[in-house]
């Protein structure tokens, strides 16, 4: 939460991109408590970090598509 309060201001290009990995890996930690308090909501759990960790590599991966040097249209 602190980081997210300093960086709040921020007027980088990439900071949709950024935000967005950051909630998948809040989304991560949640579902791992939920698979291990609740084990009967243990496929909930699944999708739930399955999808996070499909936004966070989405999200890593424009990122390096940007660094290649593609088109630039932000």
């Amino acid at each position: 939460m602190v980081f997210y309060f300093m960086g709040k201001k921020s007027s980088e290009r990439f900071a949709l991109v950024e935000t967005v990995s950051g909630y998948a890996w809040t989304f991560w930690i949640v579902a791992f408590f939920i698979f291990m308090i609740v084990p009967e909501y243990w496929f909930f759990a699944v999708m739930l970090a399955g999808g996070a960790i499909l936004a966070k590599v989405t999200a890593k991966m424009s990122l390096v598509g940007t660094m290649r040097g593609g088109e630039n249209d932000v």
